[in-house]
This record gives C-alpha cells, structure tokens and sequence, in this order.
C-alpha cells in the first residue's frame, strides 16, 4: 500500500491506463454482457476510463456495496452520477436495482498479487464471501506490477481470480495454482 501511495500522479494515471487498455483488448472484457467494477482509492488501479468504456459498448456496470459487516452486494449503475461517499469512504450505488449476471465479468482490487494469481485483499473478506455463492463469475484482479510479490499466503477460504492484469501482462490461472501462466 505504501508503494502504492508513493506513485506520482503521473505515473498512476499512465499505469493506469496501460491496464485498462489491456483489459479493454482481453476476450473475458469482450465477452462479457455485464463488468461488475469498484471504485478506486488508496491509489488502486483507476477503473473509470474502464468502466465508462464499458457502457460505450452496451455493456451493464455494477459497482459494490458493504450491506454489513460481512456482506457486500453489487448493485447497477448508469453513470457516475449514481455512485456517493459510503462504506470506508468508497464512492458507492445510490442504486438499489441488485445486479445478478451470469456472463459478468467481476474486476477485483487488492493489496499484494502474485504470479499464481494469489490475491492478499484488505482483510474484510468481502470479495471472497461474494465469490463462494457466485461460482460461475470470471473474475479478473487489477494491480500495479508493483503489488506483484513472489508468492501471497493464501487461506484456505481465499478466492483467486482468474486473470491478474498488470501493466506489464496478464497472468491467468488455469486451474493449477503451481504453476505460472502467462499471456
């Protein structure tokens, strides 16, 4: 989170922008009817350049909500003009239409990454709840290359994504959680 914070303005937005260009061009975005986004803070990947593509192209947008202290839901959104200050600070839907797509695609923030696709999130569990009841969700992390260390200590309740993009690449995980893949 430090490394995070001391990007330059500059150098975030640019990273920034890399990402969501090779998230724009990977089949999962393309594919997918339904990109269920976040908001960022603490310097996160920036997802709104994404998200704006995403509803230039047709597709729905859905962006969390914390209900409590152990559930998060995601709710539509047809513009920024829907979201305000909520849980932790995050921008959240003023919304209240509960977004249920099977073909979504879930984009996922977090803290540290690695080449396996281990995700350390911020210790909530949010998305990993989310996760166990919605299955047949791909899901796709976004991080500096930064975020990525050797190896993340993963719990047995942690959920990997499916796909991690940097602005350096993209790794996915075929099932095997041993062995790196690449695209």
């Amino acid at each position: 989170m430090r490394r995070r914070k001391e990007l330059s303005a500059k150098q975030w937005r640019e990273n920034s922008r890399k990402i969501m260009e090779r998230v724009v061009a990977h089949p999962a975005f393309e594919q997918a009817q339904c990109i269920y986004g976040y908001l960022p803070v603490r310097n996160e990947v920036d997802t709104r350049d994404l998200l704006f593509t995403a509803w230039k192209q047709g597709k729905k947008v859905a962006v969390p909500k914390v209900l409590s202290k152990t559930e998060m839901q995601f709710f539509y959104i047809d513009s920024f003009a829907d979201l305000e200050p909520g849980s932790y600070g995050i921008l959240e839907p003023t919304t209240m239409e509960s977004a249920k797509d099977s073909s979504a695609l879930l984009l996922m923030p977090g803290v540290a990454f690695d080449r396996f696709c281990g995700r350390i999130g911020y210790g909530g569990g949010y998305y990993d709840r989310y996760l166990q009841s919605h299955k047949d969700y791909d899901t796709m992390a976004l991080a500096f290359s930064m975020q990525c260390v050797p190896k993340v200590a993963m719990e047995e309740h942690d959920i990997r994504p499916r796909y991690l993009v940097t602005e350096d690449g993209c790794f996915y995980r075929d099932g095997n959680d041993t062995e790196e893949s690449r695209v």
